[in-house]
């Protein structure tokens, strides 16, 4: 079975090269997927089903213009996504620790944290930041990360403006009232799918 989905793909993606996601769409659909779908049964319908709902999701379905607004939003939003995790790793926040130090010696040997001399951790990503948040015993400790950690690559702050202007746009121009609309029409269909693959 995904030997047979790797090579649908493949052949999917090159129809879109050579026809455009419009025209590759539009001749997949036959202009009416639901008819179509009902054509298969099984785990080909399932396939089927699933493919053109991610190619309505990315705009397909619509008209040209339409649907190259789609594909500028979508790679505007990757770019902004990048930057965001960018900005976060190099700020490389820090924390001071020494007034709690005598008390964090057991957590730090759990979790394989090693504090440096000067008594300042510095975060790298978040990985430091996750095992703080969540397992941190001392109160003071976790209050300092989550504000420090708060207060870095404050040029994310536009950039989770824009992604959220954008997000918008594309769930509008897809049908949806908002992003959150637009996500979780996809995750109940995702479980739908999920639970037909067990019957």
């Amino acid at each position: 079975k995904r030997a047979a989905g790797t090579e649908l793909t493949e052949h999917i993606d090159t129809a879109m090269n050579a026809l455009g996601s419009a025209a590759a769409y539009k001749m997949i659909s036959g202009g009416n997927p639901e008819k179509v779908s009902e054509t298969f049964s099984g785990d080909d319908k399932l396939m089927y089903d699933d493919l053109i709902n991610d190619m309505q999701r990315n705009g397909c379905h619509l008209d040209e213009a339409t649907n190259a607004r789609c594909k500028e939003i979508s790679e505007e939003i990757i770019k902004l996504s990048s930057d965001f995790n960018k900005n976060v790793t190099e700020s490389l926040p820090v924390v001071e620790v020494g007034d709690e130090l005598a008390t964090l010696s057991d957590f730090c040997k759990k979790y394989g944290i090693t504090i440096p001399e000067d008594n300042i951790l510095q975060f790298r990503g978040y990985g430091l930041y996750t095992k703080i948040m969540k397992f941190c015993p001392v109160e003071s400790v976790r209050r300092k990360t989550f504000i420090n950690f708060s207060n870095v690559a404050k040029d994310n702050l536009a950039i989770l403006d824009r992604l959220q202007t954008l997000r918008d746009e594309r769930a509008a121009l897809l049908g949806f009232k908002n992003h959150a609309a637009f996500i979780l029409d996809n995750n109940s269909k995702v479980f739908l799918f999920f639970l037909f693959s067990l019957s």
